[in-house]
């Protein structure tokens, strides 16, 4: 997909995951009408519930009086699961649910699959039957503290990517940022991928900031829900396959390591 070769998932011992993202928006349901399945089925990974409340404000002006009277009123417009810890959350409402993973949560993709499945029942129950839009994104954060910005890119870039970060200027002094942005379509679907160096806060010596790799990968067709963890799937696949050439020999086998 988009042109990335593919390449066999093997397990990180470590990461610099920040967070695994899934976006799933379907046609309009009144999602208050199944508060208590969507309590009950999700329990056993988000056991904490409350509502998304809607404030409105509403001022009357009556006569004789020289203050407005502001009268508000509240409505539940959807319902947040937290894990246990509250690093991972589950956003409901009444056209989308958003999952939101911890990066110290995340392991693997299969570690998620019953969960998918959870999302898969909770739907049906909901009366939804197919999926307007679907996509993961995962963001990967790295902290580094140097005395040259582009030594960062040939710890963690290809050689590739390394070098044409370093021949974009004709040094690196005072680099205080340096992101690359890309879009890319191949057929129903889309991806966004960033990397780089986002403004680092002070200049002295060593430099201190963070690199970040976002991958972001879309299906925009309509789809059955009975295809969504396949879908996934396809699109972990992409994603990996995106992480792989983007970044180093180096990161992937003796930063981050391989899990044998």
């Amino acid at each position: 997909m988009f042109g990335f070769p593919e390449t066999q998932r093997r397990i990180f011992k470590k990461n610099f995951l920040r967070s695994v993202i899934i976006n799933i928006i379907y046609d309009p349901i009144v999602v208050t009408e199944f508060q208590d399945i969507i309590k009950t089925s999700l329990i056993n990974y988000f056991p904490r519930f409350r509502n998304k409340v809607d404030s409105s404000f509403q001022i009357e002006l009556r006569p004789n009086e020289k203050t407005p009277i502001v009268n508000v009123g509240e409505g539940v417009r959807g319902y947040q699961l937290l894990s246990e810890d509250g690093l991972s959350t589950i956003s409901i409402d009444n056209t989308m649910i958003v999952v939101n993973i911890a990066g110290l949560s995340y392991k693997k993709f299969d570690d998620i699959s019953e969960m998918i499945k959870k999302f898969h029942e909770l739907m049906g129950a909901m009366g939804i039957t197919q999926i307007k839009r679907l996509s993961m994104r995962k963001l990967n954060v790295a902290n580094f503290q140097t005395e040259d910005v582009f030594s960062v890119y040939e710890d963690l870039l290809s050689p590739v990517l390394a070098s044409r970060a370093m021949v974009s200027v004709p040094s690196s002094e005072g680099v205080l940022q340096n992101m690359t942005n890309v879009s890319l379509a191949d057929g129903e679907y889309r991806l966004n991928l960033a990397y780089g160096i986002p403004p680092i806060p002070a200049v002295t010596k060593p430099l201190k900031g963070i690199f970040v790799e976002d991958i972001d990968v879309i299906k925009e067709s309509v789809l059955p829900i009975d295809e969504m963890e396949e879908q996934l799937c396809k699109i972990n696949q992409a994603i990996y396959n995106v992480f792989s050439w983007v970044n180093s020999d180096n990161l992937k086998e003796n930063i981050l390591g391989y899990d044998e």
